[in-house]
């Protein structure tokens, strides 16, 4: 079918007596059509941006949320709507805001993703501190301009407390064994000394380790 943009006016005469309605129409079914694409495709976008298990927030130019998905309002620990339209710098603290300003900065300028970056993020609704992974990409217009960043996100806390455990597991080891009475010596396969501790040491006349 078609779509058409209806308009009327009355006709009045000279005399001031109505004399009925004039009727205009305008076809308009190919930009009802663009319309109608247009929302669907926003509606599919706002959908999966909701969906997508990674936090998302969507940044404009000068430092303003303008969206963040559901992943992401969770760790906020705080209603979307109380963050978008806001800077990080209203949200955030000094130092944290300002690192992901210059951040958002360096995408803008060079017009290249930045990926790989971690860095602590204090929730706005709970001041809880989590350790992220975080991604950030230019998001252009139809001309081509970049218009904002898209960043994305995951959280990295418990990893992050496994690898400080293990790395301070790992340290207590080597100082436990280091200073044991007993002589603990490692050897290669080839029969190199990999490690000694101060007891091997001194029990072979080696330098301390």
């Amino acid at each position: 079918g078609r779509t058409f943009d209806r308009y009327s006016a009355p006709v009045v005469g000279n005399d001031g007596i109505y004399n009925g309605r004039v009727w205009y129409f305008r076809d308009i079914t190919k930009r009802k059509k663009a319309e109608d694409a247009l929302r669907e495709s926003e509606e599919v976008y706002h959908a999966i941006f909701e969906a997508m298990p990674v936090m998302m927030w969507l940044k404009d130019t000068k430092n303003n949320h303008l969206r963040i998905n559901k992943a992401a309002a969770d760790l906020e620990g705080i209603a979307p709507e109380s963050i978008v339209g806001k800077s990080a710098y209203d949200l955030y603290p000094p130092e944290q805001a300002e690192a992901f300003y210059q951040d958002d900065l360096e995408v803008i300028t060079s017009g290249m993703p930045k990926l790989g970056i971690l860095e602590p993020h204090t929730a706005v609704g709970t001041s809880e501190v989590r350790w992220l992974e975080v991604g950030k990409v230019p998001v252009r217009d139809h001309r081509n301009i970049i218009i904002g960043v898209m960043v994305f996100a995951v959280d990295v806390t418990e990893r992050m407390n496994a690898e400080t455990a293990l790395r301070e597991s790992e340290a207590f080891s080597r100082s436990l064994i280091r200073y044991m009475q007993e002589a603990i010596i490692i050897l290669s396969w080839s029969g190199e000394i990999l490690f000694a501790n101060e007891a091997a040491a001194e029990m072979m006349e080696m330098p301390s380790p």
